[in-house]
């Protein structure tokens, strides 16, 4: 019996002895190579940056000393909704001017301000929601609007050929924009601009909460 009982013992010290000498398992190398992120080289031309705005946009924006004549200024200053949006639509543009209207649409709608669930969608020449007459002369546009129609909410990036064309194309938008497009609501605000060839519009509330 003492044999047995020896010989069980000396076992279990084998096993617990061996366990304990075995190795983990090695960790697999988690090590990643960062991204490398190229920016772009600025330009030393800066394309001229103009302003429109109808009577009821409380936007205020820096005005361009070389402003088209028919441009109308802003004469109110507010951080409404339409002029946040103006603002990043300008830094984004300025950082990347090469970047396509759908591309520019996308990083707008990506701003915490908007507090809906947007879409973006690119536009051909014609009626456009917003607009009471057909809307051509661009070369490429994109619409960001929410995907609730209830919301009196429709915004604009449209390029351009030529900076030429840009003063008589924004005079179109503001003259045949209508702020009640929407039928049961209406918006509060037209915000548009420009940076070079590529021009912002929006007609928005001056806020949304929640």
């Amino acid at each position: 019996m003492k044999k047995v009982l020896t010989l069980m013992l000396v076992a279990a010290m084998a096993m617990s002895i061996t366990a304990c000498s075995k190795k983990p398992a090695e960790t697999p190398d988690t090590t990643t190579t960062p991204e490398v992120t190229t920016v772009p080289e600025e330009t030393t031309t800066v394309p001229e940056e103009t302003t429109v705005a109808t009577e009821n946009s409380d936007i205020v924006t820096e005005e361009s000393t070389d402003a088209p004549e028919d441009t109308t200024a802003p004469s109110a200053t507010a951080d409404t909704l339409g002029n946040t949006l103006y603002k990043d639509f300008l830094d984004k543009v300025k950082a990347n001017p090469d970047m396509s209207v759908e591309e520019l649409a996308n990083q707008i709608i990506a701003n915490p301000v908007i507090q809906f669930g947007p879409a973006v969608m690119p536009v051909e020449a014609g009626y456009l929601p917003g607009f009471t007459t057909e809307i051509g002369g661009f070369k490429s546009g994109a619409m960001f609007a929410p995907m609730i129609g209830s919301i009196p909410f429709v915004g604009y990036v449209f390029e351009l050929e030529s900076e030429d064309d840009v003063a008589a194309f924004m005079t179109t938008l503001k003259d045949t924009a209508d702020p009640r497009w929407n039928v049961c609501v209406e918006a509060d605000e037209t915000v548009m601009g420009n940076y070079g060839t590529k021009v912002f519009f929006v007609m928005c509330p001056t806020s949304i909460e929640g």
